[in-house]
């Protein structure tokens, strides 16, 4: 296989992990919207108080883990050089791929194209 069809490889890779993280992400974000319905009108008790720290703690954490596996495809962003030229093209592709077909509420406030 080529070098760039190995780097085609990495990226679909990434993809399909930052999709699956998103995946878990849209399941906490349905939880804390319960949550929200649940104590719109009263304050929650301290345990309840507790367990939604928690489902903030795994919002947190999921976004941490996109983070963590995007950072290594741009380290180096800033500098050209001859091997680090197709760099520029790998963020709106991972864009593209991942972020493109989000559902809300990760898309609010984006601008559409």
């Amino acid at each position: 296989m080529t070098r760039q069809g190995d780097g085609a490889d990495r990226l679909a890779r990434l993809a399909a992990s930052i999709r699956s993280e998103i995946d878990r992400l849209v399941a906490v974000v349905a939880e804390a919207e319960l949550a929200l319905r649940d104590f719109s009108e009263i304050t929650p008790p301290l345990r309840e108080l507790r367990g939604i720290g928690d489902i903030v703690h795994d919002f947190y954490t999921g976004i941490e883990r996109i983070f963590e596996k995007i950072a290594p495809e741009l380290n180096g962003w800033g500098v050209m050089s001859a091997d680090r030229v197709g760099q520029r093209q790998r963020l709106p592709v991972i864009v593209e791929q991942v972020l493109e077909p989000t559902p809300p509420p990760f898309r609010r406030g984006c601008p559409s194209r």
